[in-house]
């Protein structure tokens, strides 16, 4: 047994996590560890949920957690991007800054750091270049969720990065999950078969054309109901959210902004009782597919092409009908991570 801490750069406001996927995956990866004997403990996240949570909000914190700990683990989420958190802190915010000064204090306390099911998107220029350069080249080992951020871990970072998969394929859920289809056939032909209820989760990166656009096609349709979830909980996704709850009502269709959640399990639900997903947000995508839910991908985010081009999940602009994730892409995803935790928990036996 050994004792694991996962530095999650996930934050809480108040009683909130602040995003609800990057909350799952921490979770979820934590969950995985102790299910295979080690002490868990995950840093810079909120009460309750796996692992035991310690507060790093100061230098000398997060010292005697890493100090603390047989291996750091950096996990889940696009942590290799260019990011920028204006909030005051004691210690860097950011996701560049953040990486770096954990590394660094794991580097002074002689424990090892490798990263874990991330995905690498919009690598910064200037002095973040330099400080994930250096995190990717420290770490014992990179591993990545998708094709597409080990490419660019490559081409900008300088390091071979690993394929591996999601962490939100090692969590453990709340609700039964039908088997996907094979094929990819679609599950809801156009018009041919009654919607009752579909979820909408909007990125703030969402265009008000998109927006438009999926209130046009959902409401075609004619749902009993839409509900409009914010997977980030700190205001980044209201304005797409508002934009989108407008069209629809203006269309007739009976919608419903969801509240913020404490418990990522609480969306989840909501997910996979729906019969359709429209999103922008990668792990609202992500979580439609574990529950065998058909959905459509929205935008242009590297990630979410990346995710739609691996489940076979048609984009809302190409003609296709909403479809399940391919049993393919689910099983790609559950041995590619296994696989990742095998490599990287070896170094603690």
């Amino acid at each position: 047994m050994a004792d694991l801490l996962i530095a999650s750069a996930t934050t809480w406001d108040g009683h909130l996590p602040r995003n609800l996927g990057d909350e799952a995956l921490t979770l979820a990866l934590a969950q995985e560890c102790e299910r295979r004997g080690h002490r868990v403990r995950v840093s810079l996240a909120g009460a309750g949920g796996a692992g035991e949570r310690v507060c790093v909000s100061r230098p000398a914190e997060l010292v005697r957690a890493v100090r603390a700990a047989d291996l750091v683990l950096l996990g889940g989420g696009t942590l290799l991007a260019g990011h920028v958190d204006g909030r005051r802190s004691v210690l860097p915010r950011g996701f560049p800054r953040f990486l770096a000064a954990v590394t660094a204090v794991a580097a002074a306390c002689g424990t090892p750091v490798a990263l874990v099911g991330v995905g690498a998107e919009r690598w910064p220029e200037g002095p973040e270049d330099a400080l994930l350069r250096w995190v990717v080249r420290r770490a014992g080992s990179v591993w990545v969720r998708d094709a597409a951020s080990a490419e660019l871990v490559a081409r900008q970072g300088g390091r071979h990065a690993r394929l591996g998969g999601d962490t939100f394929f090692a969590a453990r859920l709340p609700v039964a999950v039908p088997r996907a289809v094979a094929s990819g056939a679609p599950a809801l032909p156009p018009l041919e078969r009654a919607v009752e209820q579909v979820v909408v989760a909007l990125s703030g990166r969402t265009t008000a054309q998109e927006c438009a656009e999926v209130a046009r096609r959902v409401a075609a349709y004619a749902p009993r109901e839409v509900r409009v979830r914010r997977m980030d909980q700190h205001g980044d996704d209201d304005v797409a959210a508002q934009r989108v709850v407008c069209h629809l009502e203006t269309a007739g269709v009976r919608t419903r902004l969801e509240p913020h959640v404490v418990d990522w399990r609480t969306a989840y639900a909501g997910l996979a009782a729906a019969d359709l997903v429209v999103a922008s947000r990668l792990h609202a995508l992500v979580f439609a597919a574990r529950a065998g839910v058909p959905a459509w991908a929205v935008g242009s985010s590297p990630k979410v092409l990346a995710f739609a081009a691996e489940a076979g999940v048609p984009l809302l602009g190409s003609g296709e009908p909403p479809c399940v994730a391919t049993t393919a892409y689910l099983d790609a995803q559950r041995s590619r991570l296994a696989a990742s935790l095998d490599d990287v928990l070896g170094v603690v036996g």
